[in-house]
């Protein structure tokens, strides 16, 4: 999806990351969306959220999240390869 992204020619940069149950995390969405993320130095947890992040060429900015429970139903829904033991979330 991210190769996708890039390809479009719209895209100067993408990154997605998770989210552990002791890193500090807030966002919003709204007129004025805001997110931030501090990872935790140590004992991190589970993961419980999932973000990506990306800019376009002209300057924009966009975020989407997605709780560990929400990424997990997407996956059931859309993945071929879910549960078939590549990877977990």
């Amino acid at each position: 999806m991210i190769d996708l992204a890039y390809r479009s020619g719209e895209i100067s940069s993408i990154q997605a990351q998770t989210v552990f149950e002791n890193d500090d995390f807030k966002f919003e969405f709204g007129l004025d969306p805001k997110l931030r993320h501090v990872p935790a130095k140590e004992n991190r947890g589970e993961a419980v959220w999932y973000y990506a992040i990306f800019k376009t060429v002209n300057g924009g900015v966009a975020f989407e999240v997605m709780s560990r429970e929400d990424a997990q139903a997407h996956a059931k829904r859309h993945s071929k390869s879910y549960g078939a033991g590549y990877g977990s979330l």
